[in-house]
């Protein structure tokens, strides 16, 4: 078994590419690495929103940043992950989580954690059209899916804010 998929850590630019493609080690955790991925991406979003309309902008970059970088990851994680997706890599997660919260998702921290919720839920359950951008394999099958669930977290928290009158 290769040094990623036993959990022993390498040194260089190795471990700079697990550091990133874990989320900083969290896909390693051993209960839901993603959804702890999630909550980073959760709590760095939370932070970045202090700053008002630069935090948006922030949370945009890092949406951006982290999906592009998930595309060069994958095929390396991969192969080092000795599987098509392997556990362990989670960057995907913190994608579709900032995605979830992009341009100020309503009611604040109520709206971020219900974004959180629902982005969850969508990529566990895995409903159309996740499912189909998962099916895509390889790089696009693993980003995409995540990405789909966090513009549809996005969507569903602000039809239920406009629902309930907020």
């Amino acid at each position: 078994m290769n040094a990623v998929g036993s959990g022993r850590r390498a040194v260089g630019r190795w471990q700079v590419r697990t550091l990133l493609a874990s989320v900083g080690g969290l896909g390693f955790v051993p209960f839901m690495p993603g959804t702890a991925a999630s909550a980073a991406a959760l709590a760095v979003g939370l932070s970045v929103r202090a700053l008002g309309s630069v935090g948006e902008i922030i949370i945009a970059g890092l949406c951006l940043a982290s999906t592009a970088l998930g595309f060069t990851l994958t095929r390396w994680a991969e192969t080092e992950g000795g599987s098509a997706d392997p556990r362990w890599f989670v960057l995907d997660e913190a994608a579709g989580m900032w995605l979830a919260m992009l341009w100020a998702t309503p009611g604040g921290i109520v709206g971020a954690l219900a974004a959180f919720g629902l982005f969850r839920l969508l990529d566990i359950a895995k409903p159309p059209p996740v499912k189909q951008a998962e099916r895509l394999g390889g790089p696009a099958g693993i980003m995409f899916d995540d990405l789909v669930a966090g513009a549809m977290a996005n969507i569903l928290v602000r039809l239920i804010w406009l629902w309930i009158g907020r």
